[in-house]
């Protein structure tokens, strides 16, 4: 498990809240010790906008799981017992560039989430193979390449491994992409229903050191963002920080009624190595401080389609320092306006 504290010197922006302590609930005895590690990028005495630290704490091992592997970058289909043949070992992850579909439907909670019946089991650290129709009644670790969870309900899914994840079909609490420990390309989800509460409903994390490249979301819904009453946490819809070519299409992020500790429904922030070649196509946002905040792009990066029902608390956009990379076509906000960056 791991626990990620953030705190923001005065200067921050708006968005920033005083401090975020979230975590992911694992059901650990009290008596587990935590091993916490700063952010090495922070040096004694310097004056930061943001910083991080990362504890961890042991897992318990995973229940027995029908498991098998799957050789390439394409998933093999479940045969109708619910699990593949078995095969070799996954082949290194595929670092090609996703490319955004032709605007398509809006998700429905028909299209998104599980369906039919789910085996239980326990939660913990999966290794690399599919595992298709299982509620995991913990949260789940990816730390192996190569995972595929279809038709799977769980309280999380945290991603620590290499990349090549698959999430088709999944309802959680929360999706935590994390390269504090590796590099991570490709990782997909479609048909992924969020259904968030006091921290982010999706949360993609690269560092200094390591980058997240190639992710593709296809049909989302998140929501069910609330926060007790003076919690000092903070939530943001979908939080980048950090990210290589990101395709988020044909998605809803509704961040319910107004909290002070809601920043953003889709949050892009430039730490790491920044933001590069993001397209968000057919997405529908709500809520939050700005309901869309990013810092400026390194790379090319679009918003097409996008409509803003209900504006967050300060406006509908905000994009911090050099606009010059962003590109917003019909992109609306509540009143039908069109924005630009």
């Amino acid at each position: 498990m791991t626990t990620t504290t953030r705190r923001y010197a005065a200067a921050a922006a708006a968005l920033a809240v005083a401090a975020f302590a979230g975590a992911v609930a694992l059901g650990a005895s009290p008596d587990v010790r935590a091993t916490c590690t700063k952010d090495p990028k922070v040096t004694q005495g310097a004056t930061v906008v943001s910083f991080d630290v990362h504890c961890s704490v042991p897992l318990a091992a995973a229940a027995t799981v029908t498991v098998t592997a799957t050789p390439t970058d394409t998933p093999a289909e479940p045969s109708p017992s619910g699990s593949t043949s078995p095969s070799s070992t996954p082949s290194s992850s595929s670092t090609s560039t996703p490319s955004p579909s032709a605007t398509g439907a809006l998700p429905t909670e028909a299209s998104v989430g599980t369906t039919g019946s789910l085996t239980k089991r326990a939660g913990g650290t999966l290794p690399a193979g599919t595992y298709t129709n299982v509620e995991f009644t913990s949260a789940v670790r990816l730390d192996a390449a190569g995972v595929t969870l279809r038709n799977v309900k769980a309280p999380a899914v945290t991603m620590y491994g290499t990349g090549r994840y698959v999430l088709d079909r999944v309802d959680t609490g929360g999706v935590f992409v994390d390269s504090y420990y590796n590099a991570i390309d490709g990782v997909t989800m479609t048909g992924v229903r969020v259904r968030g509460s006091d921290g982010d409903g999706v949360d993609i994390f690269s560092n200094t050191r390591f980058q997240i490249s190639n992710v593709v979301i296809d049909g989302l819904i998140a929501d069910g963002f609330t926060f007790p009453s003076g919690s000092d946490a903070h939530g943001d819809g979908i939080q980048v920080r950090g990210v290589t070519n990101l395709a988020l299409r044909n998605a809803i992020v509704d961040m319910g009624p107004w909290q002070p500790q809601k920043n953003a429904a889709l949050y892009l922030e430039d730490v790491g190595q920044g933001i590069r070649s993001v397209t968000v196509d057919n997405v529908r946002l709500a809520g939050g401080g700005y309901t869309f905040y990013t810092a400026p792009a390194r790379a090319a990066s679009t918003l097409r389609n996008v409509s803003i029902f209900r504006s967050g608390n300060w406006g509908p956009v905000l994009v911090e320092g050099n606009k010059a990379d962003w590109t917003f076509t019909n992109v609306t906000g509540p009143a039908g306006q069109q924005l630009t960056p």
